[in-house]
């Protein structure tokens, strides 16, 4: 096994015993579960490591996501909850682990991509977002000035202007219930890992029919079958 691999490995693992260790629903997502089953390891060319997580409510659990972000922390990584996902970033390796909310009979999501944020993308995220940082840059002053109910009520009306203006791109995700349903355990570098039951037919709705073809030139804001 690579070097990377294993580093990988042993990085997973840990992450997922803080998922488990706080009773939550995760799974292999994206990327990492196309090459844990496809290629039975990592896709050489990915550069972060995907969970998803469906037994979360962001709006009332709160509290749970700063336990998991300040569990995280205590790994070595910094750790930050921002819109949908806890993004975690260390040497060489970074987790994007995204909540997916219930919404009659579909799971929603999104992908939000941005580089330098300009003056109207702060202000949307702002109005839009909750966040809570630990090991970031200016995490404290951000952490407070995110927690600020003020601001979020003053810029809400604006949101769909401050968007227009900004550069992030923004897609919505909408995933069938029935994906999310019921999970099993597949062994990965020989560890076991949540993945969803009907693996195959999740990947063949996200990748199209040639799932099973690696396109190193894909791109997950406009090719993912899961966009709305």
């Amino acid at each position: 096994m690579k070097n990377k691999e294993e580093y990988w490995s042993d990085e997973l693992d840990k992450v997922c015993n803080v998922l488990s260790n706080q009773n939550v629903k995760w799974f292999l997502d994206h990327g990492t579960l196309l090459g844990a089953i496809r290629d039975e390891k990592f896709i050489p060319w990915d550069n972060d490591i995907d969970l998803g997580v469906v037994n979360i409510n962001l709006s009332l659990d709160l509290i749970r996501i700063k336990t998991l972000v300040n569990d995280f922390y205590k790994l070595g990584y910094s750790s930050k909850y921002f819109g949908d996902s806890i993004y975690l970033f260390k040497e060489n390796i970074e987790f994007g682990i995204k909540f997916y909310q219930k919404n009659e009979f579909n799971f929603k999501g999104a992908f939000i991509k941005y580089e330098k944020y300009n003056f109207f993308s702060v202000l949307y995220f702002l109005a839009t977002y909750c966040f809570f940082e630990k090991g970031g840059k200016m995490s404290f002053f951000k952490n407070i000035l995110y927690s600020i109910k003020l601001i979020k009520i003053i810029l809400k009306p604006f949101k769909k202007i401050l968007l227009a203006h900004s550069n992030i791109e923004l897609v919505e995700l909408s995933i069938h219930e029935k994906y999310f349903k019921h999970f099993k355990k597949i062994c990965f570098y020989e560890k076991y890992y949540n993945v969803p039951k009907d693996d195959i037919e999740y990947l063949r709705f996200k990748y199209g029919e040639n799932w099973n073809v690696p396109i190193k030139e894909y791109n997950y804001l406009l090719d993912d079958g899961a966009i709305k």
